[in-house]
C-alpha cells in the first residue's frame, strides 16, 4: 500500500513539470497526469487492495512521461507566429457549424427514437425513470447495441449522433445566445439517452468525450492572441469532466441496474473504476509484448472487423466487485504495438498534441482538428480508444475534414465550402 500514495504524488510531479513547460494546466501534456491522478486515487479509494495496480499505475506513469518529453522535444518545432486581432477573429468563423449541428442533432433523436421503438416502447417512455430502466433491460436481452442486428438506417443515424458531438462542442463555444447554446447541446443529451435506452455507458464516454474535446480546442482558439489560457478553463474542463463522462457513465450503470438487480449503489459507483483493476490483472501476466502484434486493430477495432481483420475479442476479467471488457487504452497500444512500440505510439500522440496545442493558441484553428482528436484520446483513456467504434472513428474523420476544409480564412477550399453550404442551408442558422 506505500507505493500507491508514491505513485500519485509522481503523477502531481508529471503535471508540475507539464505545467512548467507548456504554461498552462489545459495543455495536453499537463492535464493527461492530473486525469490519470484523479481516477487512479478514485480507483484506490473505491476498489478492493490489490498487488495489479502497482506495475499498471507505474506503466501508466511511465506513459505520461513519454508523453511530457514528446511535449519537451517538440519545443524544438519553429513556433508559429501569433494572428493579427482581425485574423483570429476570422480564424473563429466556422461556415455553417449552426446549421452542421442541427442537422446532426435531429439524426442523433431519430436515432434515440428508432433504438426505442426497437426495444418495443414509446419514445415518451425515456422521460420515465422505471420506463428507461425497462427500455435498457429489453434492448439489452434482444440484441447488442450496435452490433450486427441493427440495420442499416440504424446504424447510419447512430453514426451521425456521434459525428454531432464534436460539432455541437465546438458551436456552444463559438456561438452566441441561449437557443444556439441550446442546439449545441442537443447532440449531446440525444447521444446521453442512447446510452440510458441501449443500457451502453459507451455512448456517453465518446458523446461526452468527443463534445468536450472540441469545446476545449474551441475555448483555446478563442482565447488566442489574449494571453495565457486562464485557470478557469481548467476548472471548468473538470467539472464538466465528472459530470459528463464519469457521471454519466455512472448514471447509465444506475438505470441499467435499476430494476431487478442486487448491485448496490456503492458497487455501481465503483464499476467504472474496474477498468484500470482489469488492466493490471492483464497487464502484470501478459503486458510484455514483442512479437504476435495486431498492427493497430484493437486500437480502431470495429473498423478492422468491417475490413475482414479476426482477432478475439478481449475477454472480462474477474475483478472481485465487478467483470470488465475494458482494460483502459494501454492494453489495446500493447497488443498492436508491443510493449516497447506502444510507448514510441504515446511519444508521437505527445509530439503532436504539444505542436497542435501551441498552433491553436496562437489562433491557427485548422490546427482545432487534431487537437480535439488528442483531448479526446486523453479523455478516454481510462477505458479504451476513442477510436475503437465505428460511430466515433467516423465521427473524428468527418469532424477533421470539415475542419481542414472550412477552417481556412483565406483560402480558397474555405469560400467553395461556404459557398456550397449558402445553396442548400439558410444563412440565419450558421454560426
Amino acid at each position: 500500500m506505500p507505493a500507491y500514495p508514491v505513485i500519485l504524488l509522481a503523477f502531481v510531479v508529471l503535471a508540475l513539470l507539464g505545467r512548467r513547460v507548456e504554461g498552462s494546466w489545459i495543455a495536453p501534456a499537463t492535464i493527461w497526469p492530473v486525469a490519470w491522478a484523479v481516477y487512479a486515487a478514485g480507483t484506490l479509494l473505491l476498489v478492493e487492495q490489490t498487488p495489479h495496480l502497482t506495475p499498471a499505475l507505474l506503466w501508466i506513469l511511465l506513459n505520461c512521461a513519454v508523453f511530457l518529453l514528446a511535449a519537451v522535444s517538440s519545443r524544438a518545432v519553429r513556433q508559429s507566429t501569433s494572428l493579427s486581432a482581425a485574423d483570429c477573429a476570422a480564424s473563429q468563423h466556422f461556415p455553417r457549424l449552426g446549421a452542421i449541428t442541427l442537422v446532426l442533432s435531429a439524426a442523433a433523436f431519430l436515432a434515440l427514437f428508432g433504438a426505442t421503438r426497437a426495444a418495443g416502447f414509446a419514445p415518451a417512455d425515456v422521460l420515465s425513470l422505471p420506463s428507461l430502466a425497462r427500455i435498457a433491460v429489453a434492448s439489452r436481452a434482444t440484441f447488442e447495441f450496435g452490433g450486427q442486428q441493427q440495420g442499416l438506417v440504424a446504424r447510419l443515424l447512430l453514426v451521425l449522433a456521434y459525428t454531432g458531438a464534436p460539432f455541437g462542442g465546438m458551436y456552444f463555444r463559438l456561438s452566441r445566445g441561449t437557443a444556439k447554446k441550446a442546439l449545441a447541446l442537443a447532440p449531446l443529451v440525444a447521444l446521453i439517452f442512447i446510452g440510458f435506452v441501449s443500457g451502453s455507458r459507451m455512448g456517453v464516454l465518446f458523446g461526452g468525450s468527443f463534445w468536450l474535446a472540441a469545446f476545449v480546442s474551441a475555448s483555446l482558439l478563442a482565447a488566442s492572441g489574449s494571453g495565457r489560457v486562464a485557470t478557469r478553463l481548467f476548472l471548468l474542463v473538470g467539472v464538466l469532466a465528472l459530470v459528463l463522462i464519469a457521471g454519466g457513465s455512472i448514471a447509465v450503470q444506475f438505470v441499467r441496474y435499476f430494476a431487478g438487480s442486487e448491485r448496490t449503489v456503492t458497487r455501481i459507483v465503483a464499476e467504472p473504476f474496474g477498468f484500470l483493476a482489469a488492466f493490471g490483472q492483464w497487464f502484470e501476466s501478459s503486458g510484455m509484448r514483442g512479437s504476435g502484434l495486431t498492427a493497430g486493430f484493437y486500437t480502431f477495432e470495429r473498423l478492422g472487423r468491417m475490413l475482414g481483420a479476426d482477432f478475439p475479442a478481449v475477454a472480462a476479467i474477474d475483478v472481485g466487485f465487478t467483470s470488465s471488457n475494458t482494460h483502459t487504452v494501454f492494453r489495446g497500444l500493447i497488443e498492436d504495438f508491443g510493449t516497447a512500440g506502444s510507448l514510441v505510439v504515446v511519444g508521437a500522440v505527445g509530439f503532436v498534441a504539444s505542436v497542435a496545442y501551441r498552433r491553436v493558441v496562437t489562433g491557427h484553428s485548422t490546427w482545432v482538428a487534431g487537437l480535439t482528436l488528442v483531448y479526446a484520446f486523453l479523455f478516454t483513456s481510462m477505458a479504451l480508444s476513442p477510436f475503437a467504434y465505428m460511430g466515433p472513428a467516423i465521427a473524428g474523420a468527418v469532424f477533421v475534414t470539415y475542419v481542414i476544409f472550412a477552417a481556412r480564412p483565406h483560402g480558397i477550399s474555405r469560400a467553395l465550402f461556404a459557398g456550397l453550404a449558402s445553396r442548400s442551408l439558410p444563412d440565419r442558422i450558421g454560426a
